[in-house]
């Protein structure tokens, strides 16, 4: 949410989480039906979502995964930039 909040959720951005989202129900066997801005507020819970693993990783110092994790939200338009306190 703070992505689309901060208005840092480009057109592109979208339509790549949209289809990654697509891409994982698909696979899973759900189905969504989703109007306007539903669609966008999900995308935005997924990504920051991401970024909680991400950390949770980091935190019980498995890089691999947080690595993983970081490199499917640049492939999808998101970059994180660790500092010094994470």
């Amino acid at each position: 949410n703070q992505v689309m909040m901060e208005g840092r959720l480009t057109k592109r951005m979208h339509r790549i989480l949209t289809d990654t989202f697509d891409e994982l129900a698909d696979v899973l066997g759900l189905e969504f039906d989703l109007v306007g801005g539903e669609s966008a507020e999900l995308v935005a819970g997924l990504v920051e979502y991401l970024i909680e693993l991400r950390h949770d990783a980091r935190a019980t110092k498995d890089f691999e995964k947080a690595d993983v994790i970081r490199a499917r939200l640049k492939d999808m338009g998101v970059v994180l930039e660790d500092g010094p306190e994470g």
